[in-house]
């Protein structure tokens, strides 16, 4: 399936730094300055051939504020579109909440009309004040639209972030919020900070 990234949280250099270093398994950090050993240059030498035969099947992009596709022109054959993020697209000309949810309902009526799979991420609120600091639909907010359009709500949650000294360094729970067509439930992960990568913790692809 071709894939469509869209993201204005970054450059699209930025990224590509970011989707080499996760597929090479090296610090984006050394990527950056050079400071890889042998093995790691031919690790993401490898890496770059991998993301290089899968063109034109990957390609990241900028969307502009407020305009929720541009998969009318060049990404009109993407399968699957990942827009980075939700709140990239929001122009600031209404309140926030409303203008999120606008985006969020004319992403699901693109969705359809165009028969492509649509992955959006968000941002949400600081929710170390609670005791339980697992996302919820309600944390979405944009007025309801996400927990209302979205056929799946994933979340992630990083106990590390809120108890670092508890001994759970890497330890992620993938939390299916919502599945229009399935269960709801978690998955265990691990997420290792160094190569910005998640992996299924009973089953790493070491």
């Amino acid at each position: 399936a071709k894939v469509a990234f869209l993201t204005g949280e970054m450059s699209v250099e930025r990224a590509m730094e970011r989707a080499l270093a996760i597929e090479g398994r090296v610090k984006v950090d050394d990527l950056r300055q050079g400071r890889l050993d042998d093995q790691q240059r031919a690790s993401i030498g490898a890496a770059a051939v991998r993301l290089r035969d899968q063109s034109p099947r990957f390609e990241v992009l900028q969307p502009e504020p407020g305009s929720v596709w541009s998969l009318r022109g060049r990404e009109s054959s993407a399968q699957v579109v990942i827009i980075d993020s939700l709140q990239a697209l929001a122009e600031g000309t209404k309140p926030r909440d409303e203008e999120l949810a606008a985006l969020v309902y004319r992403l699901k009526a693109e969705a359809v009309a165009e028969d492509v799979c649509v992955i959006v991420t968000a941002q949400l609120p600081s929710l170390a004040e609670r005791n339980d600091a697992r996302p919820t639909l309600d944390d979405f907010g944009t007025m309801g639209a996400v927990k209302q359009a979205a056929d799946v709500v994933l979340a992630l949650y990083r106990e590390e972030m809120y108890a670092p000294d508890a001994g759970v360094e890497g330890a992620t729970e993938l939390l299916v919020r919502k599945n229009r067509n399935g269960t709801t439930g978690y998955v265990d992960l691990y997420f290792y900070k160094q190569w910005l990568r998640f992996e299924d913790m009973l089953d790493p692809d070491r």
